[in-house]
C-alpha cells in the first residue's frame, strides 16, 4: 500500500519494491546483485520495466516462479506531482499493470465476509465432530455406564 508518508515519492517507491522483490515470501533476503532504478533514469518506464523482468528471471531461478505479480494498492489516492511514481510504472507490451479503484467498505465487506464463512466452516466441523445425545448414550451403555 503505497499512500502512507512516504512511499508515494519515487525513490522511496523504488527503493520498497527492490526490497521486496529480493525477498523470499519468508521475507528474507535472497536475491542479490540487481541493481535498483534511479529517480533520475532518462527513460523511467522502460528502467522499471526491465527490473522487474530482472526480478522474474530470478524468481524463477530461486523460487520455481515462472510469472512475477506485483500490486500496488493506493494508486488512485497519491497525489499528483512534478514527477510522481505514475512516471515509473511501465507501459509495455510484455508487462501489465492492472489499476483498479476499491472503496474501503467494499473491501471491508468482501474480508468480513470471507471471515463470517470461515467461522462458520470452522462452527460446522465442530457440530459434525461432536457426538449426539443418542450416540453417547448408545456408547455410555455398552461400555456399563449410564
Amino acid at each position: 500500500y503505497i499512500n502512507d508518508s512516504f512511499l508515494y515519492k519515487p525513490q522511496n517507491f523504488l527503493l520498497k519494491i527492490t526490497d521486496y522483490l529480493r525477498q523470499n515470501p519468508k521475507g528474507e533476503y535472497v536475491i542479490d546483485g540487481i541493481n535498483g532504478v534511479s529517480e533520475d533514469s532518462e527513460n523511467p518506464k522502460q528502467a522499471v520495466a526491465d527490473l522487474l523482468k530482472k526480478f522474474q528471471r530470478a524468481h524463477e531461478k530461486h523460487f520455481g516462479k515462472k510469472k512475477l505479480l506485483l500490486i500496488i494498492d493506493g494508486l488512485d489516492e497519491i497525489p499528483i506531482s512534478e514527477k510522481s511514481i505514475f512516471d515509473f510504472i511501465p507501459e509495455h507490451d510484455t508487462i501489465t499493470v492492472p489499476v483498479t479503484q476499491t472503496e474501503a467498505r467494499q473491501i471491508e465487506n468482501i474480508f468480513h465476509h470471507k471471515e463470517e464463512t470461515a467461522f462458520h466452516q470452522e462452527n460446522q466441523k465442530v457440530r459434525n465432530a461432536l457426538p449426539s445425545r443418542k450416540t453417547m448414550k448408545g456408547f455410555n451403555q455398552n461400555r456399563g455406564r449410564k
